[in-house]
């Protein structure tokens, strides 16, 4: 018997980019950390031979990045946001200096995700709480997101009056 693979649902995100200097070449063996802010539990990383570093699988939440590489002062980056099943994108560039100089920088949210062409979305746990969900029935959750509705289908089951509900893009 034949089995369909199955792909696992996500229960973390990504943070990726690239660590280049002022003059935009590319770092490679640059030093990474990517640490939760809430739990303080961090990964160390380094960049590719093309300065590219990938995190993979991390927890939801908000971090804070930290580069750093030889002759250049260290790059710390506050309030990158990551989301279940989230792609982020987080470029760094690093300017020469002293090891010991820091900079700092605040992350905003990205409006377009450019890493993905998918259409995706998060409701949170206030909305879910606060929504007055019928019958709490979660799958409506669904139709609150842009680009869904709601198509009603004859069931194919033992009961033929029972209606089911799937969701199709706008």
């Amino acid at each position: 018997m034949c089995h369909p693979s199955v792909d696992a649902q996500v229960v973390g995100g990504t943070i990726f980019g690239s660590v280049k200097d002022a003059s935009g070449a590319n770092l490679p063996r640059a030093h990474i950390t990517v640490t939760n802010v809430a739990t303080g539990i961090g990964r160390d990383l380094e960049t590719d031979h093309e300065g590219f570093y990938r995190a993979s699988n991390l927890i939801p939440g908000t971090y804070r990045l930290s580069a750093s590489a030889q002759g250049f002062a260290t790059l710390v980056k506050d309030g990158v946001a990551l989301e279940v099943g989230t792609e982020v994108v987080a470029d760094l560039q690093l300017h020469v200096g002293a090891t010991q100089e820091r900079v700092e920088t605040t992350a905003g949210v990205p409006i377009i995700a450019s890493s993905s062409s998918s259409l995706e979305s998060v409701v949170n746990g206030t909305t879910i709480r606060e929504l007055p969900l019928n019958a709490r029935d979660w799958t409506a959750l669904a139709t609150l997101e842009p680009g869904v509705a709601t198509v009603r289908q004859v069931g194919l089951n033992a009961n033929p009056g029972v209606q089911t509900e799937a969701w199709e893009p706008r």
